[in-house]
């Protein structure tokens, strides 16, 4: 069977619509949340502030 992973990329309240969805669907997380600041850093890529990792 096929498999989608769909990345999003948002700036302020991503989480908080994302847990209302969950509670109106009745459903749970596939996979953890993954947030910018967790993801490792590429070579040459510009250090993230921490504002930025937040998101």
């Amino acid at each position: 069977m096929a498999k989608t992973n769909i990345y999003l990329n948002f700036q302020g309240n991503t989480e908080e619509a994302f847990n209302f969805y969950k509670s109106v669907f009745k459903t749970d997380w596939a996979a953890p949340i993954m947030r910018m600041g967790d993801m490792p850093q590429q070579d040459g890529a510009p250090q993230l502030s921490d504002a930025e990792k937040k998101w």
